[in-house]
This record gives C-alpha cells, structure tokens and sequence, in this order.
C-alpha cells in the first residue's frame, strides 16, 4: 500500500519520537479497495500532550483531546492522529461516557465498528488485521467487530453506517449483523436526525442501492415516519426507478417518496430549507407529462424556473427517458435562442409602464405578468415599443 509522502512524514515524525503510528480505519480499507482515500487518519501510541508536542512546530487543533484527537496540519489541510483508546460505557447509545488511552493497537481496533474498518497500516509493521477485515473486504462483507448487538447498542448511528457501507461498496450485510441491526433499529430513534440523514444521503447516491433499499426497507419506513400502512410493492417500485435516476439527492428521494407522505418524511429528516422546497416541488410532478410544444415549456418556465425544471426533468427522466429527451431538447432550443419565458427577460420594465401609463401597484405586476404570457404565447414580441403598444391596447 502506497502512503502518500505528507502522511509518511507525520507517522515518521511519531516513530522518530519513540511512539507508534499507523493510518487506520477507512483510508486503510480504500487503499486495500485500489480505492484513493478522501481522508487520512492516524492512530498512535502517544498521547496527546506528545503529539502537541511532537508537532510544536505546526499548526494544530485540539478539539478533540478529550477523547484523544489531535488535528494537525498537513499540506492537504489537518489530519486528525488519535491516542490508541478504549471506550468506556455509551450512555446514550452514541457517545462513550468516558476514553481510556491504551498503548495497545489491538485495544483501540477492537473497539471499532465493522472488521472492513478494524484494519491498520505502517510501513514498519505492515498491515494489522485481527478480525478478518481482509477476507472480508475480499468477499464483499459487512460484519461488525466483535459482538453485532453491542456494536449497535454502544452506538446505533452504525446501524445507518452499515446500511451505507453496503449500499456504496455493493456488499452484503453478513447474518448475525442482520439479525442484529434490525432488532436494533428503534434506537435510531434517538440519533440526531442530522446524522442519519447525513448517512442516508450517501446512501441513496450510491451506484445502485436497490438491494439495501429493499432488503431493510423495515428499516428505511421507521426513520423516514412512513412505517404505517406501508406499501411494500410501491417501495419496490420506487427504488427500482430512483437506481436509474441520475445522482441528484432530491430527484432521488423524490422518487422514493412518490406514494408516500413526503412531508412527514421530510419532517424525520433535518434537510436544509433549498433541498426540502425542491421535493415538495417534485411531489407535485409524480405524475406529471412533461409538455413538448414549446410555450407550455415556457410557461413551466415561468412558473418554476430553469433549475427546478431541470430537476423535474431527471424525475421525469427515470420515469420515462423518451419524453424527457424531447422536452429536453426544445428546452436547450429556448435556451440557446434566449427566448423569453421570465420577467426578468422582458424588455420592459415596471417604471416603464409607470412612465407610460401611470400604472402602479397590484396592477403594475399584473400587467408585467400579461405582458409575459403574451411575449411566451407569441402574441407579441419581446421588443419595448412593441410591448408598450400591446400594453396600450390592453389596460386594465
């Protein structure tokens, strides 16, 4: 396995230092996947009084010193190098009450979550696998570390975590794993719903998470506030649908809620205000034809706008690919020919029509919104003289 030099540089610095330290946890599983790593961490043997002092020399951050964390600079931005630990008792089926460092790898690996994610790595000592993580890893295998239903009980984020990893990786949640995370999934309950939507968002964007949508959909039902009434065979057919729906996290849970009650599932997740407005849109074209001629797309225009259309047309798309090409085509002819379709577009303006004819007000909007319809209808042309004329003809 390949390192890159500014991590080597850290470890080394640790090593130098008379410490251990290795790169462990996910990086590790990556690198075993020919994957490239999107973050580096490290475990080490040194405290983290050593570590600020080890790295005196650099920027660090401290934030995470209770529970032994330290993040210190590196050319990619801070690395987080953390004290070799056990946890204490999780109080809140999330957080441990308390850390106790530990001088001992195997200590802090067995503490983990899932063997794919117990595995450590220096160039030293090559790699520490001491749950099966490779052959895990080789066989397409979530298993948690150790017991399933203590893993889940200490902290029961894992349930999504696992759900996640399945569904990215293309791997099968092994027996006992199961077993375990569906007896469990009631302590989801208690978990920030910041943090599973934050899983559940990667979730929905993997390559194709049709077997974990399905296979748990018990699961999904809970956390989503859709677990009455639920219509199996409607779910099916809705993830089946958003697996073939571009990686658009709204366009896909859209997909996935059609049938369902979007807004109390909306209500179960923490969303931020712009994704949550673009689902209850899309709600609105579950099934909905997308208009081929080009004034009912201009007028759709008017109505939504050019990104909450394009939206609708990735909706529409999974749906029925045929149409969506051809709205889509008239669509990048409107476009490209600069054609008219909001009120921003219009070569008039609201001082215009006051200059001209004393309008103001409510009437002042309803004339500009007259002028528009007339200008996307073809009625009249988007030219100032031309729109003043039709306006003249037209007061009301």
């Amino acid at each position: 396995m390949i390192i890159p030099v500014f991590i080597q540089e850290i470890t080394s610095k640790i090593e130098d230092a008379g410490f251990e330290a290795f790169v462990v946890g996910g990086c590790v599983r990556d690198m075993l996947l020919k994957k490239s790593p999107n973050d580096w961490d490290i475990t080490t043997s040194a405290l983290p009084d050593d570590i600020l002092d080890i790295f005196k020399d650099r920027k660090t951050l401290s934030v995470g010193i209770k529970h032994g964390t330290i993040a210190v600079e590196a050319e990619c931005g801070f690395v987080e190098i953390t004290t070799f630990r056990t946890d204490g008792y999780y109080l809140d089926n999330r957080h441990p009450q308390s850390v106790n460092f530990s001088k001992s790898i195997a200590d802090d690996l067995k503490r983990r979550d899932f063997t794919i994610n117990a595995m450590a790595f220096s160039q030293n000592s090559g790699l520490i696998d001491l749950f099966g993580g490779q052959d895990d890893l080789s066989k397409g295998i979530i298993r948690c570390v150790g017991n399933p239903g203590v893993r889940f009980s200490e902290d029961a984020l894992r349930i999504m975590r696992g759900l996640r990893f399945a569904a990215v990786l293309g791997f099968e949640i092994e027996q006992d794993t199961t077993e375990a995370l569906l007896s469990h999934k009631s302590l989801l309950g208690g978990i920030a719903k910041e943090r599973i939507t934050e899983e559940f968002e990667k979730l929905l964007l993997a390559d194709n998470p049709f077997d974990v949508l399905t296979q748990f959909s018990d699961v999904f039902a809970d956390i989503l506030g859709i677990d009455k009434d639920f219509d199996n065979i409607l779910w099916k057919e809705n993830v089946r649908l958003l697996c073939s729906a571009k990686k658009i996290f709204s366009v896909r849970l859209s997909l996935l809620l059609d049938g369902f009650d979007a807004k109390t599932a909306l209500e179960h997740l923490k969303l931020d205000r712009k994704t949550t407005c673009n689902i209850m849109l899309l709600s609105k074209f579950s099934d909905f034809d997308l208009p081929f001629e080009k004034t009912e797309i201009k007028k759709l225009l008017s109505k939504i706008g050019c990104d909450n259309f394009l939206l609708v047309l990735e909706k529409i798309r999974a749906k029925n690919p045929s149409d969506a090409e051809k709205s889509e085509e008239v669509f990048e002819k409107i476009i490209a020919d600069n054609e008219c379709f909001s009120l921003a577009q219009l070569e008039i303006s609201g001082k215009d029509l006051l200059d001209s004819f004393g309008i103001h007000g409510r009437r002042l909007g309803e004339m500009l919104s007259f002028l528009l319809d007339a200008v996307i209808c073809e009625k009249c042309k988007n030219e100032k003289c031309a729109l003043i004329g039709y306006a003249s003809k037209n007061l009301f």
